[in-house]
């Protein structure tokens, strides 16, 4: 059984015992309850969500809009040129 099955299995029989669910429930209502113990036995035991990320022309989008990529691109190339002409001189 391959190492991440094994520690799967473990999970699975940890978080699906009824005292050790009875055991954390009590634990998350007092608030003494570790909140990344719980994410990371349930992520062993049952699988982690699938995570999506939106593409597109969002406000909120960290990607450069096809205008700033121009922009950038035409500020870094007349940055190469400066630097190939330094670096003939030098030669």
């Amino acid at each position: 059984m391959p190492h991440t099955l094994a520690i799967q299995a473990m999970a699975s029989t940890i978080v699906d015992d009824p005292a050790v669910q009875t055991k954390l429930l009590e634990q998350a209502k007092e608030g003494t309850l570790a909140p990344p113990l719980m994410q990371m036995l349930f992520y062993y035991a049952h699988g982690k969500p699938t995570e999506t990320i939106k593409l597109g022309e969002d406000r909120d989008n960290p990607f450069l809009s096809a205008t700033e990529r121009q922009q950038r691109l035409a500020e870094l190339t007349a940055k190469a040129e400066v630097y190939v002409v330094d670096s003939r001189r030098r030669a």
